[in-house]
């Protein structure tokens, strides 16, 4: 299921839902992969990986940036999940800026 996701500075944060035998995946689409100083930019999301408990930044099959998170299915309800979605809209929010500057140039 794919959903779409308010966003202030990015319009709309496409999010993709998988629902597995024990937990719950989410997937937001981030950005392209860095066409200046990669190095610097990955390094910029893996220490994002370290202060956000339960989501990471990691790379898809087609080489885009996704922010994933999980839900365990016994945990789920509404309040996780309205949490969970805040969580990704605050990470990514807090993170473009940045990681365009480093990864392109500019923000």
């Amino acid at each position: 299921m794919r959903i779409r996701t308010p966003s202030l500075y990015l319009g709309w944060l496409p999010v993709e839902i998988e629902i597995g035998e024990r937990t719950l995946k989410m997937v937001a689409g981030f950005s392209v992969r860095p066409q200046t100083n990669e190095a610097e930019a990955y390094r910029y999301l893996l220490a994002l990986n370290m202060k956000a408990p339960g989501f990471s930044f990691g790379m898809d099959g087609e080489n885009r940036i996704c922010l994933v998170g999980r839900i365990p299915l016994d945990d789920l309800g509404a309040p996780a999940l309205d949490a969970a979605f805040g969580r990704i809209v605050e990470i990514t929010e807090s993170a473009v800026a940045s990681y365009l500057q480093l990864g392109f140039g500019s923000a």
